[in-house]
């Protein structure tokens, strides 16, 4: 139950509705913190497909790729001096000396027998790099290159990188060592080389006159450094990218840019430091912040474009989405963006290789893959209030309570059952589709693959929403309990209470938001289970093959505002269960006696409905209830609505409410 107390002013209210948005977290194969958390550093890595930030206070950072737990720092971690990421693994060399890892811990993933004395780490495909204080090498692990075996004489190292079988070192003496997959001694008459990184393949170096050197392979031009080759301070180079960093904030980007990696992010200035993934490259700013460019097809550079206030979420294969209350919507992974609307998007989903998602006029809009065939597009494209996707067809829901489908599989998923009208909530699965008609009856059609998925339950008047999974099915009521069919899947009787959302793509990971903002997941993958943080404050969660997103916050609070003459009284509203389908409860009390009016609203301040008007005595309270409808008895799309009371003086109250479908 949400509380929002005395606002006052429309224009004070959207302000205030704005700076109270939430943040979208994702963890489990996969890690893709909010902005909030990308800040305070002082070093970036990248080696692959996932990050690791240093903050001045010797605490570590990661995210990207975590299939292996690369992402999961130590709680016990102590303060480190330096870090590097590798193939499914991150070391950090802690103050005193040791060297700390996490994520696969073999062929080199674990720290070496004599771990003292270390300085700074490196990590490759199969093996790591430390270096010591008295300025000698120590290789663990094993690489096909030989990336392991360190030049001799194994003395007066300054600086070590690695890339995948590339071994890089730096000498007091400003020479440049490579041994892996190249080998070569680099000096350079009366050149003195001060910076090292190493790439696939390939090394760059800097010069102590700002100049940078290549060496090695050439990788779609990696080895043309642009001109003038004068004024860095700072280089990095990955797969086939190289970056360098001018003395004036600006990067440098060369080489191959398929995904971006080579295009830094605007503004191109204020940067620190740079650093190169595989496909992918980050830029640290001067304010401890990282700008991430490049391929995102594990989240290594979060969501795009960032949102300010999420209101719903969607993930399944290896890609998600999300919504703000702008209209807009943010893509991650394999997923390209959403396509450029004029017209506010208002509900989005993930299908296994796509996305769909439906606009304020009605329509809908797919991207992406969708079993590699063009479909016709749907017929009439309009009147729609809420979509689901499955593997490769959506389902929709009308707002005269019919039911369509557009898309690919089996022709059965779109053999919509008989009459085609009265119903309230539509589900499409992988190979099959469920709804549930107003009077409490579930109805399914498609393939049931020996899973049972067709074998519904009997009607029930408190069933309020459906989900179609792969190998399961559930029907949500009103009590917050849920029934399960199919052979996959079955809630514990334990946890079978106060579910408010239910969602999954295959059973292996099943996720449940409860009424009172907490989060319960079913997994057979500790990755998955991995709630970031306090487990409270969510409005919103999915579950995709790889990990889960969810929405934390974004309800409105109460703001201080320096208005004279503010009237000694107030407004309270309180909603329950919030997020809601298809019925929430609204109360709201007065401290002195008023003529109240309780609206509902949408984000963009628009009239949906007016659900009680009256008077309410001094400490009084009236509860009145929404069904999702509007004042034409037309069923309203997914998403987050504002609840307004009001009172004469000025007085409001409000809060955020969400529907969903």
């Amino acid at each position: 139950m949400s509380h929002v107390t005395l606002l006052a002013g429309a224009l004070t209210l959207i302000a205030s509705l704005a700076a109270a948005g939430g943040t979208v977290e994702v963890w489990g194969d996969r890690v893709i913190p909010p902005p909030a958390d990308l800040t305070g550093f002082v070093e970036v890595v990248s080696n692959g497909e996932h990050n690791a930030g240093l903050r001045a206070d010797g605490s570590v950072f990661c995210w990207g790729a975590n299939q292996i737990g690369e992402c999961a720092v130590p709680d016990d971690l102590p303060p480190c001096v330096d870090l590097a990421t590798g193939f499914n693994r991150t070391m950090a060399v802690t103050t005193g000396g040791a060297i700390v890892s996490w994520g696969w811990d073999e062929f080199g993933g674990a720290p070496p027998p004599d771990n003292t004395d270390f300085v700074a780490v490196a990590v490759g495909t199969y093996y790591s790099l430390g270096l010591k204080n008295d300025g000698t090498i120590v290789a663990w692990g094993f690489s096909y290159f030989g990336g392991d075996q360190v030049p001799t004489p194994n003395a007066d190292w300054v600086d070590i990188a690695v890339f995948d079988e590339q071994s890089v070192g730096l000498k007091s003496d400003g020479t440049v060592h490579l041994w892996g997959e190249i080998e070569l001694a680099a000096s350079e008459p009366d050149t003195v080389f001060v910076k090292i990184a190493a790439g696939y393949a390939q090394a760059l170096a800097l010069t102590e006159h700002g100049s940078i050197v290549h060496f090695g392979y050439d990788y779609n031009g990696s080895a043309a450094v642009p001109e003038p080759n004068t004024g860095f301070i700072d280089l990095a180079v990955g797969d086939g990218q190289a970056l360098g960093l001018r003395s004036d904030g600006s990067i440098v980007g060369w080489g191959w840019n398929h995904h971006g990696q080579a295009e830094p992010a605007l503004p191109n200035s204020g940067y620190q430091a740079v650093a190169c993934g595989y496909f992918h490259s980050l830029g640290l700013r001067d304010d401890g912040s990282v700008e991430a460019f490049g391929s995102n097809r594990l989240g290594e550079c979060g969501l795009r474009p960032p949102l300010t206030d999420p209101v719903a979420v969607s993930m399944r294969n290896n890609h998600g989405v999300a919504l703000d209350a702008d209209g807009t919507i943010a893509t991650w992974g394999e997923i390209d963006a959403a396509p450029e609307s004029a017209v506010p998007y208002t509900a989005v989903v993930a299908a296994y290789l796509g996305a769909a998602a439906l606009k304020a006029d009605g329509t809908l809009v797919t991207w992406g893959d969708w079993g590699g065939s063009h479909y016709a597009e749907i017929v009439p494209n309009s009147g729609f209030v809420s979509v689901s996707a499955g593997f490769h067809h959506v389902a929709l829901l009308r707002d005269d309570g019919s039911v369509a489908t557009w898309g690919g599989g089996p022709t059965s998923v779109h053999a919509v059952p008989e009459p085609n009208s009265g119903f309230v909530a539509v589900s499409a699965g992988p190979d099959y589709t469920v709804a549930l008609r107003g009077d409490g009856t579930v109805v399914a059609w498609g393939v049931d693959n020996g899973t049972g998925v067709l074998d519904v339950p009997p009607p029930d008047p408190s069933f309020v929403n459906v989900q179609a999974f792969a190998g399961f099915g559930i029907a949500l009521r009103d009590d917050g309990t849920a029934a399960c069919w199919g052979i996959r899947f079955t809630i514990p009787p334990e946890d079978n209470h106060d579910l408010v959302a239910i969602d999954a793509m295959f059973f292996s990971t099943v996720a449940g938001l409860r009424s009172d903002g907490s989060l319960v997941i079913w997994t057979d993958n500790p990755n998955h289970a991995l709630i970031p943080g306090p487990n409270e404050g969510f409005t919103a969660v999915s579950a995709g093959s790889d990990g889960v997103v969810a929405i934390r916050g974004g309800g409105a609070t109460a703001v201080p505002l320096p208005l004279p003459d503010r009237p000694a009284t107030g407004l309270v509203i309180a909603a329950s269960p919030n997020p809601f389908n298809p019925r929430v409860a609204i109360t709201v009390s007065s401290r002195r006696a008023a003529t109240v009016s309780l609206e509902v609203l949408d984000v963009r301040g628009r009239h949906v409905r007016t659900l009680w008007r009256g008077q309410l005595a001094a400490d009084a309270a009236h509860t009145a209830s929404w069904d999702g409808l509007d004042v034409q008895g037309r069923a309203m799309p997914s998403g987050v609505y504002l609840v307004e009371a009001r009172a004469p003086g000025e007085v409001w109250a409000v809060d955020k409410i969400m529907l969903l479908r």
